[in-house]
């Protein structure tokens, strides 16, 4: 048989990349051993492929297939004791979970405000903060506020914002699989209730 990794062998598991051929499908193009499904995780990828990798494993829990369902903003709420607050159609929710991503904030705001401000985007860019229930050193809420902006983000358009000015990646990626399974509005704030 042929190998999705474009190996000819006759044997389950593929000598070359060590993935058992029987799975089904794999559209992506092997250097040595890439796969990710909800039964096998291999360590070694090409960084060209990533984004094929990510799509596969999307699709696998866009389909409930993969491991760890996710809970409605409901739900992992009442879990923590805290209430959601959801943005307004010109807010951003920024979360901030390390120094990193708190200077990459700075950065890319100034960056952003410069270019958005340029190119009348809206009449003006605010932003407030304040701790993260968490209350740990370098946990953050921002709130960015695009005044005048006389219209409502994109669900996907606030998500692309908040990844590109340092909120955290896995809640833009978990919110992303969330807005393609049809909930409404995926960014929440948790608050202290």
């Amino acid at each position: 048989m042929k190998c999705y990794c474009g190996t000819e062998h006759y044997e389950a598991k593929c000598p070359c990349c060590g993935l058992d051929c029987r799975i089904g499908p794999q559209p992506i193009n092997y250097t040595k051993s890439v796969w990710i499904s909800k039964d096998q995780i291999v360590d070694n990828y090409n960084a060209v492929d990533l984004s094929k990798l990510i799509g596969i494993v999307a699709d696998d829990m866009l389909k409930g297939s993969a491991p760890y369902p996710l809970l409605s903003a409901d739900e992992e709420a009442k879990k923590r004791g805290h209430a959601i607050r959801l943005p307004l159609g010109n807010q951003l929710f920024i979360d901030i979970d390390n120094e990193n991503d708190w200077t990459k904030f700075q950065e890319n705001y100034v960056m952003l405000y410069k270019y958005l401000m340029a190119d009348k985007f809206c009449e003006s860019i605010v932003w407030s903060y304040g701790h993260s229930p968490s209350e740990k050193p370098n946990h953050f809420h921002v709130t960015v506020t695009f005044n005048g902006l006389g219209r409502s983000l994109g669900t996907v358009e606030r998500m692309f914002l908040q990844a590109i000015l340092g909120s955290d990646a896995k809640r833009e990626m978990l919110s992303y699989i969330q807005s393609q399974r049809g909930v409404e509005e995926p960014t929440v704030f948790f608050v202290k209730t």
